[in-house]
């Protein structure tokens, strides 16, 4: 099992410079890689204060693969509706040729409505979006003859072969957000790897676990080569005391969702945009989350000393059954960035060595 740190630069308490946000994750890239960590995530996101100030993943990590000896890199994810896929290629291409091959490629479409409209991209084409986007990079990636791209928004005039080439091959390891179930069995037709996330309730993500290793195993039968992970993504803590743990990580969940209500709006009022609509119902989830102590009671976050941590890893690993890569947020809300060293320490210490014992299980890769 690889275990990676998540990093989403929310400038957060109010009043934090960004300079200090962009300090402090460094730091903590840093320290992970020190630990033993296996891998760094980083988000991309657009124009919004406070919820993240990281718009630049390619920029971060190429820096960062120059610093650090072993971590590998996600991203976590590329917004393919907003740039030409043939420079999202050659960029990824660039830093895992530069970090020695330690690239790991996260994509989606978005799902924030004044990102789209500042882009002049509309919502509705996202997925059609998407899909194409990823054909192409795909095709980048790998072929070696020339090729030309004609699609309804995308395309490639003239014959091109991209360099560099990947230093992984075919690619590196590709993987995309399961929010739906019909996304979710998109990825598994096309032999995709899938991230779970760090709001859904565990029963939700075992629910999806299920359905995607159901239609994973149906597009195996047919012939499809599976390149991607599972990857977990959970709010972590890890603290001295089961007090501390839980007052620390209860302050940064409801500052995190507070802040994703207020600045990232999947929609116009009540309007969701074609193809979204399950986001509605999530979106109404988590407004009741800041208040909902039976999220807490079912224990999605992960909080609390290193033996109860562990324990209740244990406990989602067989409730999800298995995972390729756990992504721990610690940093989530605006938690003090001296609590996140010492939670990456504690947890390097005494949670991963176990963690470290457990096999995926048959079906979850």
């Amino acid at each position: 099992m690889q275990i990676a740190v998540h990093h989403q630069f929310m400038q957060l308490p109010a009043g934090k410079s960004q300079p200090q946000v962009w300090q402090e994750h460094l730091e903590q890239t840093i320290y992970a890689d020190q630990l033993g960590y296996d891998g760094i995530s980083m988000v991309e996101h657009h124009f919004f204060p406070h919820y993240s100030i990281g718009s630049s993943q390619i920029t971060y990590l190429a820096y960062m693969a120059a610093r650090t000896q072993r971590v590998r890199f996600l991203t976590n994810i590329i917004l393919l509706p907003f740039r030409h896929p043939v420079l999202v290629a050659e960029d990824t291409a660039v830093l895992d040729m530069i970090s020695g091959g330690r690239l790991d490629v996260g994509v989606g479409r978005g799902y924030v409505k004044a990102q789209f409209d500042a882009f002049g991209v509309p919502m509705e084409e996202s997925a059609e979006r998407f899909r194409e986007a990823l054909e192409i990079i795909l095709k980048g990636w790998t072929s070696e003859e020339p090729w030309t791209y004609e699609g309804r928004f995308w395309s490639v005039k003239r014959p091109v072969v991209i360099q560099p080439r990947p230093f992984q091959k075919p690619h590196p390891p590709l993987s995309a957000p399961g929010l739906s179930p019909s996304t979710i069995e998109w990825l598994a037709r096309n032999g995709i790897g899938i991230h779970l996330g760090a709001v859904e309730t565990v029963r939700i993500v075992a629910e999806d676990a299920r359905l995607y290793r159901e239609r994973l195993a149906e597009a195996r039968a047919a012939g499809v080569s599976v390149k991607g992970p599972v990857r977990l993504m959970r709010f972590v803590l890890v603290a001295d005391t089961m007090e501390e743990a839980r007052r620390t990580a209860e302050a940064g969940v409801r500052a995190y969702i507070e802040t994703l209500l207020r600045y990232n709006r999947p929609a116009d009022g009540d309007r969701f945009a074609p193809g979204y609509e399950y986001y509605k119902e999530n979106w109404d989830k988590m407004q009741r989350i800041l208040d909902d102590y039976l999220w807490w009671e079912q224990r999605s976050p992960i909080v609390g000393t290193p033996d109860y941590c562990l324990e209740r890893l244990h406990q989602i690993w067989e409730q999800v059954g298995g995972w390729d890569q756990l992504i721990c947020w610690m940093s989530f809300g605006g938690v003090p960035h001296q609590k996140v060293m010492r939670s990456l320490e504690l947890f390097a210490e005494r949670v991963m060595p176990e963690l470290r014992k457990l096999e995926v299980a048959p079906g979850a890769r």
